[in-house]
């Protein structure tokens, strides 16, 4: 990772109970930010910073889910002094420190606020970066804890509570399933990293948070970045409705779903999902908020959704890119452009973008279909 400046911003999104699935990820998230600092290093980050990037937050979570979900913020008032000095909780084995500032952030923090009222906690300190070698501290990640008996799902990362690190974060909080593991979370969005110039190569990797155009991928400083579609159905964004799913050969027209709007669009469908083999699904669907993006202004978005077995957070039903255009080299032009083809010939499946038109936020696209 590389260092932006001299502050890291130490986060943990920490969730209060268990509700069902859509429930989970849908509705005003009561959020209450705790302030903290360690004993050897103060914290720099103001109110007005933290009550404006988290309103910022809040917008663009509106505005990927179409409104399904945003955030209802609290900035504590007073910065908390944590009981221990950074080198401290640095060194905890693992990714015990944030187990460790959550306690210590909660039992200071409940003095003045009724924790019972929210549904999600960040927790904002100077980053451990650098302060240890035992402990994982300082890196963006997201883990399920047990505090005093109940079970809390957390986010830590980097920065100083920039918009799209605390989107990707906070984004991984709104995966619903109970923590059998430490780390049930919402998964990446990836890329298929392929060397032979096949976007589909067997031989192929998955680059984790390899989609620079999703906000569960790797580009933090975009606002222009949304949700793949098959999160979106995961998640109870879209519904079911705005997606079709092709089983026969055909010309299918598929609506833009980057309309960066607190409501759902008029027209649909807003994706085309085809079955590929038991373990992969396509997804096919046009962004054209990327307007200084040729490729992806013009272009089909095409990922699969399939299950990754991430080393932190279990297995997961990962969205992953795929580079359509030239494969394995620069994902800036990973769409698929209009009369050019993606050919799965083991799974019988050719997809070849034909026409587009419309007027935003109504464009579309022509995307012919041929299963064999």
């Amino acid at each position: 990772m590389t260092k932006k400046s001299s502050l890291f911003i130490f986060l943990c999104v920490v969730s209060t109970a268990f509700a069902q699935y859509f429930s989970w990820s849908t509705g005003v998230k009561p959020t209450l930010v705790i302030r903290t600092q360690f004993l050897d290093i103060a914290s720099t980050l103001s109110y007005s910073t933290a009550s404006t990037n988290m309103d910022l937050v809040s917008t663009r979570l509106a505005n990927t889910s179409y409104g399904k979900t945003s955030l209802n913020s609290t900035i504590t008032t007073k910065i908390y002094r944590l009981p221990h000095t950074a080198s401290y909780y640095a060194n905890i084995p693992g990714w015990g420190a944030c187990d460790a500032i959550a306690g210590d952030a909660f039992t200071l923090a409940q003095v003045q606020y009724d924790l019972t009222k929210f549904e999600r906690f960040v927790i904002a300190s100077p980053s451990l970066q650098h302060q240890g070698t035992a402990g994982r501290g300082g890196l963006a990640h997201s883990k399920w804890i047990n505090f005093n008996g109940s079970w809390f799902v957390v986010s830590f990362l980097y920065g100083n509570l920039g918009v799209g690190l605390t989107l990707h974060e906070l984004g991984h909080t709104y995966f619903a399933g109970h923590p059998t593991s430490d780390h049930s979370t919402l998964g990446h969005s990836s890329l298929w990293q392929v060397s032979d110039g096949n976007p589909i190569s067997p031989y192929g990797k998955l680059l984790e948070r390899g989609d620079s155009y999703s906000p569960m991928g790797g580009n933090y400083g975009s606002t222009s970045s949304d949700f793949p579609p098959s999160m979106k159905v995961q998640l109870g964004w879209m519904p079911s409705s705005k997606v079709l799913t092709v089983t026969a050969s055909g010309t299918y027209r598929v609506y833009r779903f980057d309309t960066l709007t607190a409501s759902l669009p008029v027209a649909g469908p807003l994706a085309l999902k085809i079955i590929k083999d038991s373990n992969k699904t396509y997804w096919i669907g046009i962004r054209r908020a990327f307007a200084g993006n040729a490729s992806m202004s013009n272009g089909a978005y095409i990922v699969w959704e399939m299950p990754v077995a991430n080393a932190d957070m279990g297995i997961r039903a990962y969205s992953v890119l795929l580079d359509c255009t030239t494969p394995g080299t620069n994902v800036g032009d990973a769409a698929l452009a209009i009369g050019k083809s993606l050919v799965d010939v083991p799974a019988g499946i050719t997809i070849t973008p034909v026409a587009e038109g419309g007027t935003a936020p109504n464009q579309w696209m022509d995307i012919r279909i041929r299963k064999y």
